[in-house]
């Protein structure tokens, strides 16, 4: 009976140590709401957090990035297929707001045809920016894709060389 609780207390001390070891980069974390952000002189309503790592002395803060870039006038993205954030500064998207125009022209043309349950005649299959599926234009879910998300293919063979799979309920 001694040697199974010794061996127990020996399990408990060493499942703790390796529980510290594992943890090991991060001695302190919270959401501080004596720092604030301020950007040109506005004060921008987000959550501050201060981390202090192990054998630091001063933490880092850190901020939502979408309050900051908005902050600064960016406009910010999230792009699922790739797991990115984009970030877009307002020149950059003026630059493509100004190149874009036909291509929302041609986007709401086709969202049309495909409220209206017709085909496009040159794009067989769409797609989102934000999903790695492709549609039959009378999908349920094709008729959900935001314009900006919008991703036309000729033919099964384009999305697919894209990186795209055929959606599970239209069964293109």
């Amino acid at each position: 009976m001694k040697k199974f609780i010794s061996g127990l207390f020996v399990g408990i001390i060493l499942m703790l140590a390796i529980t510290a070891s594992a943890t090991g980069a991060i001695k302190e974390a919270w959401f501080n709401k004596e720092i604030k952000l301020e950007v040109d002189g506005k004060t921008v309503n987000t959550d501050m957090v201060t981390v202090i790592l192990e054998g630091d002395i001063n933490g880092t803060n850190y901020v939502s990035a979408r309050a900051l870039a908005e902050a600064l006038g960016a406009k910010v993205e999230w792009d699922g297929k790739n797991k990115k954030i984009l970030v877009i500064s307002k020149d950059e998207a003026n630059k493509v707001k100004d190149d874009s125009n036909t291509v929302k022209d041609d986007i709401n043309t086709m969202k049309d045809d495909i409220n209206e349950g017709e085909q496009a005649a040159q794009y067989k299959y769409l797609g989102s920016a934000e999903s790695n599926k492709y549609h039959l234009p009378s999908c349920r879910f094709a008729k959900e894709i935001a314009e900006k998300n919008l991703v036309k293919f000729k033919d099964k063979a384009d999305a697919e060389s894209k990186g795209y799979e055929p959606c599970g309920v239209c069964k293109p």
